[in-house]
């Protein structure tokens, strides 16, 4: 997914003759003209890839709700088939969202899409276990509301992240000259939970013990974790390399926006440079760029013995 990323639908004003039935009066103001659909666009805030990788894929869907006059759009289904930003809703034209007065529309939308066209999708229960690109694409939940008008037909979603990210970057320190494969556990993380469709809202339901294994490469050492928000002090992290284990405290930030609890908000990453000591770790939050920055510019460290 681009920066900026426009989702483009085929703009398409029809006659009430041909769509709808007949119609005694003929406009040809935009405004005045009943029957306008929608054109939609959407940017995503605060970031530069998703959980699947840098651009949509074949297949990637999105929900969006809203009401017109008396015709209420239900989990309406846009796809985009050629991966290229472009979707269009399933069906074609006539399973689109058009605007049945003059009267402005507030609308939502999700990704990804669940349930069926006509049937709110309402709580989504999900499961994190999945830490591959292909599982975090299942549950990298956005959510955005917009306005639209037949006036104002292009309606402009900017989504936000609802789930937390988090970034472990592996180092060699002190008598370490380089890395070999390793193994890390995290207790206590929230990888079972809700999100629920028509709010944006998620929410933790189970805490477990996660554990990843991170290759060797040259190029770097880095394991990205998307769990639901969560509200802890510290979580205990366990690195094995080789025959050795390192055990830490990863202490979770205060949100100052949130009477300073500590916690993994939505919408935030938190990266921690993990640096391996022949004798400890030196962990230290570092700045993150794709999502908003949850643990400061610099971080702090944080010791870890074995």
């Amino acid at each position: 997914m681009k920066t900026i990323n426009q989702i483009r639908f085929v703009a398409l004003v029809a006659t009430a003759a041909t769509l709808f039935g007949g119609c005694e009066k003929e406009n040809t103001s935009p405004a005045d003209h009943p029957f306008v659909e929608a054109r939609i666009t959407s940017v995503i805030d605060a970031m530069a890839t998703r959980a699947a990788g840098t651009v949509w894929a074949h297949g990637d869907a999105i929900g969006i709700t809203g009401k017109s006059g008396t015709t209420e759009y239900r989990n309406v289904k846009f796809t985009t088939m050629a991966a290229d930003g472009i979707f269009t809703p399933d069906g074609g034209a006539t399973g689109g969202i058009y605007f049945q007065n003059t009267d402005p529309v507030d609308f939502t939308a999700y990704y990804p899409y669940a349930g069926s066209k006509g049937t709110p999708a309402g709580k989504v229960t999900a499961n994190a276990d999945d830490q591959t690109a292909a599982g975090q694409a299942k549950y990298d939940f956005l959510f955005a509301r917009a306005t639209g008008s037949a006036a104002k037909p292009d309606v402009q979603f900017r989504f936000r992240h609802c789930m937390s990210l988090i970034v472990l970057n592996f180092l060699p320190g002190k008598g370490i000259p380089t890395l070999g494969d390793l193994q890390y556990a995290i207790d206590a993380l929230a990888l079972e939970g809700t999100f629920d469709t028509a709010t944006g809202k998620t929410e933790g339901t189970k805490a477990k013990k996660l554990t990843r294994k991170v290759p060797s490469n040259a190029s770097g050492m880095s394991s990205s974790l998307i769990v639901f928000p969560q509200q802890q002090n510290s979580a205990k992290i366990e690195v094995t390399l080789g025959d050795a284990v390192y055990s830490a405290t990863i202490d979770y930030p205060e949100n100052p926006e949130n009477s300073r609890k500590r916690e993994f908000a939505a919408g935030y990453s938190y990266t921690y440079n993990i640096k391996v000591n022949k004798s400890a770790l030196t962990i230290s939050p570092a700045t993150i760029k794709p999502w908003e920055k949850g643990n400061g510019e610099n971080g702090e460290d944080v010791p870890v013995w074995n």
